[in-house]
């Protein structure tokens, strides 16, 4: 059962941008169209990354719709 304030969350199969598979929330403007796999409902972004961080290498959050979560180019080692 899904919880009221969840969203489904998706990631790029294949990495986009700079290297990375991308987290987006299901509704984003921003998403390109690129094939998606579903990673399920989530209160927020974080447990969305830890799903995608599960299957994907490297992953990063989409700046428009979760950016909480995204990590710019110059804070990466």
């Amino acid at each position: 059962m899904q919880q009221q304030n969840a969203e489904t969350y998706v990631v790029t199969t294949e990495p986009v941008t700079e290297g990375w598979h991308v987290v987006h929330r299901e509704s984003c403007e921003d998403r390109r169209d690129v094939l998606m796999e579903t990673l399920g409902a989530f209160e927020g972004c974080a447990p969305a990354m830890e799903r995608a961080r599960e299957r994907y290498h490297p992953v990063n959050a989409c700046p428009t719709c979760c950016s909480a979560c995204h990590v710019a180019a110059d804070e990466v080692e």
